[in-house]
């Protein structure tokens, strides 16, 4: 898609790119819910219809687009950020937080009746800020250009003639 030449032209950014594209689908599926979800609908079977945006099937399939995307962005990260700070450890420490994202969501899932729709946005903001501020100290601890990134940087590609007018130069 669009994420691949993101990063092979912000190569001097590759994490940051894939978490912004994170932040962002996130930010979006949170402005669709908050507008298209009535408060009340997360603790019980509501009438009310007090929202900007109308309910619809495409709204739905965007908004599963989106969190689908999130997920596949904030993967290609995680996996990342593992291989940066242990590069010996990198599948185990990746399943260690497989298994907190997890454990996380059946604690969401348990407590989702007793929350509001803009309790789960808020909750959801505060965790997604944590996370940011989490990745970014640890960019900042393990800073090396010599490990892999998720998409190699663009390399210039030698054209016979270019090489050939450089020898005769």
């Amino acid at each position: 898609m669009f994420i691949r030449p993101m990063i092979k032209r912000l190569h001097k950014y590759k994490l940051i790119v894939p978490m912004a594209v994170h932040c962002t689908s996130m930010a979006i599926v949170m402005v669709l819910v908050y507008c298209s979800v009535p408060n009340e609908a997360t603790q019980k079977p509501t009438s009310n219809m007090d929202v900007l945006i109308t309910p619809s099937r495409y709204l739905s399939i965007l908004i599963g687009f989106l969190l689908g995307f999130a997920d596949f962005t904030i993967t290609m990260t995680r996996s990342v950020i593992c291989q940066i700070a242990v590069p010996d450890y990198r599948a185990e420490i990746f399943s260690l937080t497989r298994i907190y994202q997890c454990v996380a969501s059946c604690v969401i899932l348990f407590i989702s009746p007793y929350l509001t729709v803009r309790s789960w946005i808020l909750i959801l903001i505060v965790f997604l800020l944590a996370g940011i501020a989490a990745m970014f100290a640890v960019l900042c601890r393990t800073h090396n250009n010599t490990v892999a990134a998720p998409i190699e940087p663009l390399e210039e590609e030698k054209d016979e003639k270019f090489q050939e007018e450089k020898t005769f130069a």
